[in-house]
């Protein structure tokens, strides 16, 4: 059996207009997946058919998007990038760091006034671009919208009772008003619409009680380079699954998205289409709308950030194989290259094997050392699989246009509202680990997140990092200590028994500001984390309060809440036992016994908070394995011993 047969072309349909088919439903297998071409990039565990940064940053590089990213929170940057006094105070500030250089400055400020430009018409900056890039901006959203989640959360939050509070809170400080792992699909249990068929958002109170019960998934036999994903797990020690796929998928569990349909009114305009799962339609009616202008405000800033394929959005800015003294031993007549400090070592610079105009352009493909050469290879063979893949080309952009390319079969959506607290006497946020969001049953590709309320909260940061691939055979290494400091490996990767190195599958590209009114949007080919902080003044409580949206890779459809009948024993107690049915009808008492009778049908708090989790730790391990592989090399592939 073909270990990649389950990467094909198949037709999915959960628009209630015939049989559901769904991955996991109907006769689609769970771990069906489209080939990289038709799809986009769905989280960092994508190993096999994902887009991968090659070659991996230099330190430098790295540093010239943080200088970028710092500059760009400056108050009215995009008007004093083109003010000499204001650069002059920045290039004092700039050269600081031993790592920008006069050149690097010099990329760095053509790039700011580059993106002021684009700043001037979209309200947004790319932030950490390279490769991947986060989306941020403080002004995309209205500030009437911001005062109405304010309002309309403060309200929703009231509603909350005893019970609601104690499930709701992951923990003493994260809490959760709408949390999607509450009343997901759980395989074996959940009703769903099988034979077609679809809940209304208008009509979801006719609904309860439909649906059939769906089968668990059979394990795939195979997955995407999991036995050796599996024997790296087993050797750093981490927990793992009888079935070594089930690490990045889940065969009990899947969030509920709701449908998103664009409603023509303008460009990104749109309608939620079925209930937010947990959010009540009728209860909380003024909080879809706005969600729904949230949507439309975030469909530029994930057509700026989503991955296709193979390729980044982003074309690398210094491309190199080697150090600067190998430049020099190569013969490599390119432009000169300067020390930031006479005892540092030296760093590549941008500009040397082609300017900035060229990058802008896409003209990007040569490097400053070129790919190393293995002694009697032939070049066919030093570019095979089992030695290096790179091929150096000139950088692909696109376009992404949701709104165009989905506008007939909409969107799916996750909506989670939460909030993280910390009252008077709690200690600092201790921080976050490395996370994507959901598994790849959710098959999400971006998320956004708003941050709509954030008082009295100090230095809150999300830190962002992606895969990298760094093939030992491609890169010439002469001194291993300057090579570590050139490419920013100093303390990270491993050496394995007989002394080779494996690079780290992962860079840092650094930290975003949280701040009140910023929005933030990325691929999930990203892992972000949430840094420690704390707050500003000790002597008063502090919170971070947002809303968060994600978005199903729109190439599939998953089985979503227009397919499953509201599992809440409150809406459907609060809907039928109220005052507009049995409730005006029948004594109270009786209403009780009714209650009592149906115990807590569908699904009650207990019930509810186990299976959520039971979910969480799914998530926690399927995280861990990835964190842990990802961490530990940068291929599994046989690598050929250093020269």
């Amino acid at each position: 059996m073909n270990e990649n047969n389950h990467i094909r072309e198949f037709t999915m349909n959960n628009s209630g207009q015939g049989p559901l088919k769904t991955p996991g439903l109907g006769d689609i297998s769970l771990f069906s997946e489209l080939p990289k071409s038709s799809r986009f990039h769905q989280g960092s565990d994508d190993w096999e058919e994902g887009w991968v940064q090659k070659p991996r940053l230099t330190a430098r590089e790295l540093a010239m998007i943080g200088l970028t990213n710092l500059l760009t929170d400056m108050p009215n940057w995009h008007i004093g990038v083109f003010n000499d006094k204001d650069t002059a105070i920045w290039h004092e500030m700039a050269m600081k760091n031993k790592l920008i250089s006069e050149k690097a400055w010099e990329w760095c400020l053509a790039e700011l006034r580059d993106k002021a430009r684009l700043f001037s018409t979209t309200n947004r900056v790319l932030a950490l671009d390279a490769g991947a890039c986060v989306s941020k901006s403080d002004t995309t959203v209205p500030k009437t919208l911001t005062r109405d989640l304010y309002t309309t959360i403060a309200e929703l939050r009231r509603q909350f009772d005893k019970n609601d509070w104690q499930i709701c809170r992951r923990d003493q400080q994260v809490v959760n008003l709408v949390d999607p792992s509450l009343y997901p699909l759980v395989y074996g249990k959940t009703k769903v619409l099988l034979e077609g068929g679809k809940v209304y958002l208008n009509g979801f109170s006719k609904s309860y009680g439909q649906g059939i019960t769906t089968e668990i998934p059979r394990v795939h036999p195979k997955g995407s380079n999991v036995t050796g994903a599996a024997s790296a797990l087993k050797r750093l020690g981490v927990p793992f699954y009888n079935d070594e796929d089930l690490y990045r998928w889940s065969t009990n569990y899947q969030w509920l998205p709701c449908e998103i349909e664009f409603d023509g009114n303008s460009d990104t305009s749109v309608r939620i289409a079925s209930y937010i799962n947990n959010l009540h339609p009728i209860k909380n009616k003024p909080l879809y709308g706005m969600t729904e202008k949230l949507i439309e405000l975030v469909i530029e800033p994930w057509n700026d950030c989503l991955l296709r394929g193979e390729h980044g959005r982003v074309p690398t800015r210094i491309r190199t194989y080697g150090t600067v003294d190998q430049e020099e031993e190569l013969g490599e007549s390119l432009a000169s290259t300067e020390r930031s400090h006479d005892n540092d070592p030296k760093h590549p610079e941008p500009g040397t094997a082609f300017t900035y105009e060229e990058w802008k352009e896409g003209r990007n493909g040569k490097s400053i050392v070129g790919q190393a050469v293995w002694e009697g290879l032939p070049e066919h063979a030093w570019r095979s699989e089992g030695v290096h893949e790179y091929i150096d080309t000139d950088h692909e952009f696109y376009s992404i246009s949701l709104q165009e390319s989905f506008r007939e079969k909409g969107l799916q959506v996750f909506v989670q509202i939460g909030s993280i607290e910390l009252g008077e006497w709690d200690k600092p946020f201790p921080g976050s680990d490395w996370d994507i969001d959901g598994t790849r049953s959710e098959h999400i590709a971006a998320t956004s997140i708003y941050f709509y309320d954030v008082q009295n909260i100090e230095n809150m940061q999300i830190s962002f990092r992606q895969k990298t691939y760094m093939s030992e055979s491609a890169y010439h290494r002469s001194d291993d200590n300057l090579f570590a400091k050139t490419f920013g490996i100093e303390e990270d990767g491993y050496y394995d028994d007989e002394g080779f190195h494996f690079a780290p599958a992962t860079q840092d590209l650094g930290s975003i500001a949280v701040k009140q009114e910023r929005l933030l949007s990325w691929s999930n080919a990203l892992q972000y984390k949430l840094e420690p902080f704390t707050r500003s003044s000790l002597t008063e409580s502090g919170h971070a309060r947002f809303i968060k949206v994600m978005l199903v890779d729109p190439h599939y459809r998953i089985c979503s809440t227009q397919n499953v009948p509201p599992q809440r024993h409150d809406w459907w107690a609060n809907e039928v036992l109220g005052k507009e049915i049995l409730g005006g009808k029948l004594p109270e008492e009786l209403l009780n016994m009714i209650d009592k009778v149906v115990d807590e049908w569908p699904i009650g708090r207990d019930e509810a908070k186990r299976d959520r989790d039971n979910l969480l730790e799914e998530h926690r391990w399927a995280k861990e394995a990835e964190v842990r592989l990802t961490e530990a090399c940068s291929s599994l592939s046989n690598f050929l011993p250093i020269q």
